[in-house]
């Protein structure tokens, strides 16, 4: 392997650059509401994905509802959209892409990141918060000035930076899924619920699709081996009683294990669009009891701690509040 690394065998990697200059304008134009069914399409079609998945996406597509620039729920979401697009777009120049990489790569992720969103069954900005509270985590060393999760302060800022794109990402995998199941009231059934948890796969198979057809650089290859890793992996729990592969500990990759954390706090804490007012969003102390329950359960009692410590803060505090209230939690 050369200093810069190595390239992929010859014949892997497709033509898919010049290819998506025929079907998007340019990042500085391109917005969500400017892509049509028809462009998706032809994205999707760039990708090793099966027809079933590409079908699956684009009948969640469907109406997109952002005709209405005006209506204040439109704004907001569009607002949203576009911070998630700013922080993809800095996170991946942290890990070191190329200015047409980080174009190219975000030209197929908004799109597919916008269906995942707007289907889910939290307030649309799910992954963009997320990624939010495990800023803080990710931070916590040089907030407090101290070490207090060890394999946190290990990381590198390109792994970090790796983390934080993996969070913005890791329910992708929801564009797959039918919408209708996404948005079901009351316990789900056994079939349901299995449907519904095959999202981290397909979030994983989306990933490695859209890396393997745009990246040449090996260290860019790791970074998608990297995102596709949290999306498979965000459902796990530190007691080996999670999904999709039952892994226990540290056999859980220490993104992951932030993703488990942040990913439950904001689906506690945000409104949803199946409760009523005898389920409300659960509050800032409802949250916590909740977290601390499940420590080295489900979650990694180290991450926890760290946390914990984070919220002693009172910026830390308030900040947490702020988030909360963005998903439409009353903390």
């Amino acid at each position: 392997m050369t200093r810069r690394g190595r390239r992929p065998a010859k014949g892997t990697h497709k033509p898919v650059c010049s290819s998506l200059r025929k079907i998007l304008p340019g990042v500085e134009e391109w917005r969500a509401d400017k892509v049509e069914p028809a462009q998706l399409e032809e994205i999707l079609k760039l990708l090793d994905l099966n027809q079933s998945l590409r079908e699956a996406i684009l009948a969640n597509m469907g109406d997109r509802k952002w005709k209405n620039p005006r209506n204040k729920a439109v704004k907001e979401r569009l607002a949203v959209f576009d911070a998630m697009h700013n922080e993809f777009c800095k996170w991946a120049k942290a890990c070191g892409w190329s200015a047409r990489f980080i174009r190219e790569s975000s030209e197929i992720f908004m799109p597919l990141l916008d269906i995942s969103e707007r289907i889910g069954y939290t307030i649309y900005g799910h992954q963009y918060r997320s990624m939010q509270y495990a800023d803080l985590i990710l931070d916590s060393d040089k907030i407090l000035k101290r070490v207090v999760i060890p394999e946190v302060a290990k990381l590198s800022d390109r792994a970090k930076a790796r983390i934080r794109l993996g969070m913005l990402t890791h329910d992708i995998g929801k564009a797959r899924i039918d919408a209708h199941l996404l948005r079901l009231g009351g316990p789900l059934s056994r079939e349901d619920k299995a449907a519904i948890d095959k999202h981290a796969g397909f979030g994983g198979e989306i990933i490695t699709a859209i890396f393997s057809s745009l990246a040449s650089a090996w260290r860019t290859m790791r970074d998608g081996e990297i995102l596709s890793t949290m999306a498979v992996s965000h459902h796990e729990r530190y007691d080996g009683k999670g999904q999709p592969k039952g892994l226990i500990g540290r056999e859980i990759y220490i993104g992951a294990r932030v993703a488990t954390l942040s990913d439950s706090i904001d689906a506690m804490t945000s409104k949803r669009f199946y409760r009523d007012k005898k389920d409300p969003p659960a509050d800032y102390k409802t949250m916590i009891q909740k977290v601390r329950i499940d420590m080295d359960t489900q979650f990694n009692g180290m991450v926890v701690i760290g946390f914990f410590e984070l919220l002693e803060h009172p910026f830390i505090e308030e900040r947490v509040c702020e988030i909360m209230r963005s998903g439409g939690g009353n903390p």
